[in-house]
């Protein structure tokens, strides 16, 4: 739950140190990826590292086709409910449709991390609810920034053997070749 001393220093202008999963499986997952990409530094968001592209089997809802994924970490001056409000206008703009939970989709771009605030609300979790859980989230996460922490400080590499997925339906496939228009 983010304190009201955290709310006014997040209410000022000032750069914000986040972490974002982007996942696609429908379409030409790859491109989908790369349009996020696009789209979130023409957005104002500072893309500083970008993850190779992973591939991995779908969790909750297994009949479906398989999800690309990334991580990046970036800096944003947005505050988290801007940035939640800007990634899922992205992810309307690039032609995610809400059908059904956890079903297939265009694009899915989720905040990981935001600085180092915890959010507990019923339309924004930071960090991410499911980020310990998913070995598509935390090894591109770690590959982005291997001393990368928890809110609590706890590093998320010490959490990988924790992990209920299993880590061998996870490829690393390649990674995204970007050039931003200038």
């Amino acid at each position: 739950m983010m304190t009201k001393n955290d709310e006014a220093n997040h209410n000022t202008k000032r750069d914000h140190l986040v972490y974002l999963g982007i996942g696609s499986n429908v379409g030409n997952r790859e491109e989908n990826l790369g349009k996020a990409l696009t789209a979130l530094h023409q957005s104002g968001v500072q893309l500083s590292d970008i993850s190779s592209v992973y591939e991995s089997s779908p969790v909750d809802l297994p009949d479906q086709p398989d999800f690309l994924n990334i991580a990046t970490r970036a800096i944003t001056d947005l505050d988290p409910y801007e940035l939640l409000k800007m990634t899922k206008q992205i992810e309307q703009n690039l032609g995610r449709e809400k059908t059904t939970p956890k079903g297939p989709r265009v694009i899915d771009i989720d905040i990981l991390l935001y600085d180092t605030l915890t959010i507990k609300k019923p339309d924004l979790i930071i960090p991410h609810p499911r980020l310990l859980r998913r070995s598509f989230v935390m090894v591109p996460l770690i590959e982005v920034d291997p001393e990368i922490a928890l809110p609590s400080g706890e590093m998320i590499r010490h959490k990988m053997d924790e992990l209920p997925d299993d880590m061998s339906a996870l490829k690393k496939v390649g990674s995204l070749v970007l050039e931003w228009p200038k």
